[in-house]
Order: structure tokens, then sequence, then C-alpha cells
């Protein structure tokens, strides 16, 4: 019976790639049956790296995943002072395709260097994606309701008017998930050909995800926003994203570098205090799935472009770099001292896996200092 009992057991596993199914034995006159979770929470993480220098779409070939299942994230590296030379919409296109969107009237474009992950579970996450023309200062899109608040965040890029010369009030951005069924899209000013590409990432099962989020401001006088997250984190297997709106401001007072501090503490901050920014948008994601997170901290000195970073060992096919603040190409965003001109690319930056102990912390524009929190994500187990 033991023979016919593990016969079945592996029949079952191989009939259900992805999950434990349950069985039972009838060969005895009492039944044995056997059951486990349903999903195995076994991602993998599929990477490169990409330059963008055209208008227009640019599509990257992946091996094929389930689109409801996988979602992408991404970083950027630029020098311009342009919105157009400075962000892009990234979107997982199709089951084999990551596109990258930009609009701009360059002749040639600046280069961009994009450093992108697409992330698969085999089960437990819906992914659902769209886009939202940024056409008033506060716009809704519907989506399927998820279940909770708690068990979705939401990543985002974007991008812009095709001659945005000045990174003014309708380029930095905030999405939030504001209910179970709408994501909003926030701007101090409306941009009228402004387009954001939005994700939200929900894990199925409450039982391996909890999400907080909130919303702050910085006022003038102020370099930073402590946030108190209402319930205490495991800080290694939480991670940050934040993101805010705010009017004209040079990129000392609008850039900001996002850390974990603690179990109870986020930390967003800037490099100068004159003005305020109005709205900063927060999300904390605590993983109870077997993901583990580092959390970095890199400072860049002028003239300085990159730093290689050593990190505790990781699977490569289940690791992602990134940064905590997003800007809108992608998640790549620190704080910056600079301040002469409108180069977001200063406090942008790229995190690549040199090694599986060591990640390079890249930027193209050395003009001044540039700091960055970032983290290491190992999904699932």
């Amino acid at each position: 019976m033991v023979i016919t009992l593990v016969a079945a057991l592996l029949a079952a596993i191989v009939a259900t790639p992805g999950s434990r199914a349950a069985f039972v034995d009838t060969t005895g006159a009492t039944a044995n049956s056997a059951t486990a979770a349903s999903c195995f929470y076994t991602p993998t993480v599929q990477s490169g790296t990409a330059t963008n220098a055209a208008n227009g779409t640019q599509t990257i070939t992946i091996s094929a995943v389930d689109p409801a299942k996988a979602f992408l994230l991404f970083s950027t590296r630029h020098d311009s002072n342009r919105p157009v030379g400075s962000v892009l919409g990234g979107e997982l296109a199709s089951a084999t395709t990551v596109a990258f969107h930009r609009n701009t009237d360059e002749a040639p474009p600046v280069p961009i260097t994009i450093r992108w992950y697409v992330v698969e579970y085999p089960c437990g996450v819906s992914v659902q994606r769209g886009t939202v023309a940024q056409s008033a200062t506060t716009v809704d899109a519907t989506i399927t309701p998820v279940a909770a608040l708690s068990q979705a965040f939401v990543t985002y890029s974007k991008t812009v008017f095709e001659a945005d010369t000045n990174w003014d009030g309708n380029d930095p951005f905030l999405v939030d998930l504001t209910s179970t069924s709408n994501v909003q899209v926030r701007s101090q000013a409306a941009g009228s050909g402004h387009t954001t590409y939005w994700q939200v990432i929900e894990f199925t099962d409450a039982t391996k995800i909890s999400v907080q989020r909130g919303t702050t401001s910085i006022p003038s006088g102020s370099i930073a926003a402590t946030v108190s997250i209402p319930t205490a984190v495991d800080t290694s297997r939480a991670f940050a994203l934040v993101s805010s709106r705010a009017d004209q401001q040079d990129m000392d007072e609008t850039l900001l570098r996002t850390r974990l501090l603690s179990s109870t503490t986020l930390e967003i901050a800037r490099a100068f205090d004159a003005n305020d920014i109005d709205e900063v948008s927060w999300q904390v994601v605590e993983l109870f799935d077997g993901s583990a997170v580092q959390h970095l901290h890199t400072l860049l000195d002028p003239a300085v472009s990159s730093s290689a970073v050593s990190i505790s060992a990781v699977d490569l096919g289940r690791a992602t770099a990134f940064a905590g603040t997003q800007s809108g190409g992608g998640q790549n965003g620190g704080r910056t001292t600079y301040f002469d001109d409108d180069i977001v690319g200063v406090a942008s930056a790229t995190f690549s896996f040199a090694s599986p102990t060591q990640v390079s912390v890249e930027r193209t524009s050395t003009v001044d200092f540039g700091s960055f929190g970032w983290q290491v994500v190992e999904w699932g187990n």
C-alpha cells in the first residue's frame, strides 16, 4: 500500500504543476488522505539591460510568462534636463514581450539605459495593468476589485508630451489604490499628452502579504518626512515604494530618497527645504511567502557614476534590485544636492546584479551627489 500511496502522490504533483494536490488512497478499509497548501510560491525572474534612444515603442522579447501572474520592475539612468529624456512608460505588453514607451521630439533622442526584471509567480498572484491619460490633476481608473487593499500594491511609470521642456508641476506624480476597485493618478498640474502606465499586483492569499499605505507631505523648512508605520513590520521581508507630487522646484528640493529605517519607521528625505512637497504617497509591503529583503543605501560623490555594493548571496533566478522611489522612470529615484538645472538623472540610478553577492548601482549624470535608498527582494521560496 505504501508504494501505491507514494505513486498517487507523485502523480498528483506531476498532474498539477505549481500546486500541491490532495489525494485519497482507498485501498484500505479506512481511506488515507493528505492535503497541503494550494500554492508553492516559487516565482522566477527574468532580467536584462537595454538602451532606449528612439521615439516610440521599444519591444524586448522574453521567455513566455502568464501576464495575469507576472509583473515588471525596472530602473533607468539618463543625463537630460528635459522630461522627454528622463522618463519611460514600461509595461508587460504580452506573454513574450516587455515594451518601453517614449515620447520625444529630440533628434536624436538622449539615450536612456534600462535595467528590467519580470517576476512571475506560478500561482497566488493576480496582476492588472493599464494606462491613464493625465488629463486632470486627479484621474481615476476602474479595476477588477482586489480582495483587500492590504493584499495589493501599485507600481507605475509614465511618458510625457513629446515637446515637454521643463520639469514642473505636471511631471512629478503619484498613483494610489484608493479603493479595492479604483486606481487614482494625482499630480500638481494636468499634463496634456502625459500617460501613466500602472500595475496592481495582488496576492490572492491574505496570509501571504500585508500592504500598509498612506500619504504625507514635506513642508518648507523640513528636509524629510518620517512616517510611523501603523503596524510594525519585519524589515527582512518588507520593502517600500514612494512617489510624490509638487510644483516646479530645484532638484535638491524635489527628488526624494526612501529608506525603511526600522520596523516602524519609513524615512522620505530630500536635500534642501525651501519649498513644499505637497503630497507624498507611500506603500510598505510585507511578504509572508518566503521572500527575503535586504535594505541598502548608496551615496555617489560628484563625478562618480557607479558603485559595486556587496550583498548577502541571493538566487539570481528569484531576485530583483530597485530603488524605493518611483519617479516616472521606474523604481530608480534618490535625492541630490544639485539645483542648477532640471537634470533628474543626477539622482536616477539602475540596479543590476553583477553576481549573487554584488549589485552595481549606476547613474549617467554625475554633476553632483546622488543618494539612493534601495532594496534587494528575493521573491518567494
